[in-house]
């Protein structure tokens, strides 16, 4: 069965996803206040370990520098909050931050032995939040020439590291790659990882630089994707995140679960994300499967002005059925109180996506790898159609209403 997993940034118990399959918990997204023990043993759940985040500076991502290194796997020594005698803001601000800004970016290891010992402390932290799945922390592949020889020294100590410990877990090996050197590093890495027992799987962490929401995955990163997870999968289970809607079409490659979130972290991997800012949230988007894109309010009602607003009648769930009914209705959008076009305003638009999802879920369940892979092949032609026949009633090219990558997609599966 597929899985969708929502990535959790903000703590680890994550309101308002119930609808989905469990959760991603990101260390760099709470700090270690109190016990964290069975955090993530109510559904399915994966706890990521950010490596990412391991060596950003700390000036412009203070505030995820000084969460993750609450926590013990990571060597920076920091100040329990068990020992404080406070609230947690001045905890972090009194105790935590002043460490973190002298002592950051922590000392990572770098011979075996060493290796060894912080991946044995990573995965015995991670057991303690009983996860369902294990993830082996590795360094990212990152830059023009990534450090290969680095990343296949932690996976030989992560699965030696695995071995001592014999989890109950399956344990899936962290890959952080930035998403332009999957076609150049692909190949050693499906060798490495299909060559060596004790690593059940991989948890694929696709790192983008893009900087505006619009851009999505080119075709030649498609096309790599497609081709690692599908080599892959067969051998391996693989689980992919930091990909957005193009997780849907790995789940046809044969990924048995994705990353997905409505917020930009749960969306992609980007280093920009994390960055300290004063924004007060984004106006609510709904998602559209039948156009592969988030849709502001307004443009829903442009396509109801061009007659194409029953081109979403698929994406229609019990979330946004009171926000279609008021556009088609000409109502006036503030008078919708949990669709309401303000800042901050998501929650319901955050629950549509999820159970958007889930109805997607629904529809490959009972379907054979190869029956998915035509579901894939058949809603990117039904975006393209609806994306060609929306740009001709309003006069646009599909870059110009951020729905390009379709056909670049489109491309990617059919090869």
């Amino acid at each position: 069965m597929p899985k969708m997993l929502y990535n959790c940034h903000g703590s680890w118990s994550c309101r308002g996803i119930e609808a989905a399959d469990g959760r991603i918990i990101h260390a760099a997204g709470f700090a270690e206040k109190r016990d964290c023990t069975g955090a993530a043993s109510e559904g399915f759940g994966i706890v990521d370990c950010d490596p990412l985040v391991w060596n950003l500076p700390y000036d412009p991502h203070a505030t995820v520098c000084n969460k993750i290194a609450t926590h013990a796997f990571l060597p920076i020594a920091t100040p329990r909050f068990e020992d404080w005698h406070g609230k947690e803001s001045e905890w972090i601000a009194a105790a935590i931050a002043p460490v973190v800004s002298a002592d950051w970016p922590p000392p990572l290891p770098s011979t075996t032995g060493d290796i060894e010992g912080f991946i044995v402390d990573c995965l015995t932290w991670q057991g303690r939040l009983q996860p369902t799945l294990l993830t082996v922390p590795t360094p990212p592949l990152a830059g023009a020439t990534p450090d290969l020889d680095a990343f296949l020294k932690w996976l030989r100590a992560g699965t030696r590291a695995a071995s001592y410990l014999q989890p109950s877990e399956t344990t899936l090996l962290s890959v952080t790659v930035e998403e332009g050197l999957l076609s150049t590093v692909g190949d050693v890495l499906l060798d490495q990882i299909t060559a060596r027992e004790g690593i059940d799987g991989v948890y694929l962490n696709v790192v983008t630089h893009k900087t505006e929401l619009g851009e999505r995955i080119t075709q030649d990163v498609a096309t790599s994707l497609v081709r690692f997870v599908r080599d892959l999968a067969p051998h391996r289970r693989v689980f992919v995140n930091g990909v957005d809607l193009f997780g849907l079409v790995l789940l046809g490659a044969g990924a048995e679960g994705i990353g997905i979130g409505y917020e930009l972290k749960g969306m992609r991997l980007n280093t920009n994300d994390f960055k300290d800012t004063n924004s007060r949230g984004a106006f609510p988007r709904m998602l559209s499967l039948a156009l592969c894109k988030r849709l502001a309010l307004a443009e829903i009602e442009v396509l109801r002005n061009v007659g194409l607003l029953d081109r979403l009648e698929s994406d229609r769930t019990d979330s946004s059925s009171v926000l279609l009914d008021a556009i088609r209705d000409r109502r006036d959008l503030r008078t919708i109180i949990p669709w309401r076009p303000t800042k901050g305003t998501v929650g319901e638009a955050r629950r549509h996506y999820i159970l958007r999802h889930e109805g997607v879920k629904r529809e490959l369940d009972p379907m054979s790898q190869r029956e998915r892979w035509e579901w894939v092949a058949g809603w990117l032609d039904t975006c393209d159609a609806n994306i060609s026949d929306f740009c001709q009633a309003t006069g646009k090219r599909p870059q110009q209403v951020g729905a390009g990558h379709v056909s670049a997609w489109r491309e990617a599966v059919s090869k």
